[in-house]
């Protein structure tokens, strides 16, 4: 790891650090710096995203970052997973339904999950569309997914989450 690529490893910690402390002025400047270190770096680029959609509620800066990092995280499931799992929330967010609902259809392709660990799942997209009442078929299935993985895995917390999740949705249709 060369010194921007580390730089940038420390300000990222150092700004989820702050995010966990409520310091989310701090948080940004940190996020900002360590981009500016190293800007291909695709995960780095998602973990700001993410902090800008679900964290500060600004979509619209988070997708331009999103869209750079995609290609770089679809060589491994874990990651093509995270990424589409942001990706769908940030549009969700700006209200481009059609195309987070596609991003879902991508995160939960039999491909990326057969070999996703139960703590690798998203509920962040999940308790959206559910929110907004979309895709209660397919998030049903996914849930029952990732309750299958947490239950064989011995992840409870994953397992509350997801029991949780499957509580509020409703009735299958027959």
């Amino acid at each position: 790891m060369g010194r921007h690529e580390e730089a940038a490893a420390i300000g990222g910690y150092l700004a989820a650090t702050l995010v966990a402390l409520g310091r989310r002025d701090q948080a940004l400047a940190e996020y900002s710096a360590a981009e500016s270190e190293d800007p291909a770096n695709a995960h780095l680029k998602l973990l700001f995203a993410s902090f800008l959609t679900h964290v500060l509620g600004r979509p619209a800066e988070a997708l331009p970052k999103i869209t750079a990092a995609l290609p770089s995280l679809a060589a491994q499931p874990s990651t093509l997973h995270a990424g589409q799992a942001i990706l769908g929330a940030t549009l969700l967010a700006l209200d481009r339904t059609a195309e987070a609902e596609t991003a879902f259809r991508r995160m939960t392709a039999h491909e990326v999950l057969a070999s996703l660990p139960a703590v690798s799942c998203d509920f962040w997209f999940v308790t959206n569309l559910i929110d907004r009442n979309l895709l209660f078929e397919e998030c049903r299935a996914y849930l029952a997914e990732a309750l299958k993985k947490a239950d064989r895995e011995g992840d409870r917390g994953v397992a509350e989450k997801a029991k949780m999740l499957l509580l509020r949705l409703p009735e299958a249709s027959p």
